[in-house]
């Protein structure tokens, strides 16, 4: 069944939403799989965020960071994106994308310390191959993150698992008055009459990122595609009012718009 399309009507921004993640202070960068959380099992899925504070020369810094990102990075600087988003194939090479490797970024200064966050994305794991061939930790482990050359330590690291339990219990709520600059979350309420039925989430007018039904982890949705569409199976609705939230990491329409087919490009 399509849905009427429904208007988004909250959002939470990315401050507020850190505010409210599990944080651990290290002394250096760990893997997501290393951190000391889950029964010392680490963090298996999802995004983890690091965050430190930095001296930016003016006019221009230099973010180095050793090795490959595992598996796509945005850097914020004092909260703001300083990443462009993917904009094709050959972006894999460059600089926050998994293929790259040893990848400089130019960081805005003024000649006084900022806030540097580095946003790193879990996309999955290859279970194909040599045992050994294809490394499958995430985060960023390879080697040092530097600025202007120097080693840079005492990261504050959240790990975003998106939990069931995590979703509905977020707070700081406001109205949605547009996209905002930072990744962020957004909510809006569908009211189903009668029995639920069977629709597709149509996501081809947002960014990047991943979608929930009343708490659950439908799935994550790319406007690159191949789809453009996630099925919403039936049992994940109720009759009366769900919750379809989404954590965005690009930029937000103003509404979800439901298709009774899904869209396969």
């Amino acid at each position: 069944m399509a849905y009427p399309s429904i208007p988004v009507s909250e959002a939470i921004d990315f401050p507020t939403l850190v505010s409210q993640q599990p944080s651990f202070n290290l002394p250096e960068m760990l893997a997501m799989e290393e951190l000391p959380m889950n029964d010392n099992n680490g963090q298996a899925h999802g995004y983890i965020l690091y965050s430190t504070n930095a001296f930016l020369t003016s006019p221009n810094s230099t973010l180095f960071i050793k090795g490959h990102v595992r598996d796509m990075a945005q850097v914020l600087v004092d909260g703001q994106v300083i990443t462009n988003p993917y904009s094709g194939l050959s972006d894999v090479s460059n600089f926050g994308f998994w293929n790259g490797l040893d990848q400089s970024l130019a960081l805005p200064g003024t000649d006084a310390v900022a806030e540097v966050s580095i946003l790193v994305e879990n996309l999955g794991r290859v279970n194909y191959g040599q045992p050994h061939k294809y490394h499958q930790k995430k985060g960023l482990w390879e080697g040092p993150v530097m600025i202007d050359g120097v080693e840079l330590v005492q990261w504050n690291t959240y790990p975003f698992e998106f939990k069931i339990s995590q979703v509905n219990s977020l707070t700081g709520w406001t109205p949605f008055s547009g996209s905002l600059a930072s990744p962020s979350m957004y909510r809006a309420t569908l009211t189903v009459t009668g029995a639920p039925q069977d629709t597709w989430l149509d996501m081809s007018t947002w960014g990047k990122g991943v979608a929930f039904v009343n708490g659950f982890n439908l799935g994550r949705y790319w406007n690159e595609g191949p789809t453009k569409t996630i099925y919403l199976p039936a049992p994940l609705l109720q009759e009366g009012d769900n919750e379809i939230a989404v954590f965005e990491q690009y930029t937000a329409p103003s509404e979800f718009i439901f298709s009774d087919v899904p869209i396969l490009e």
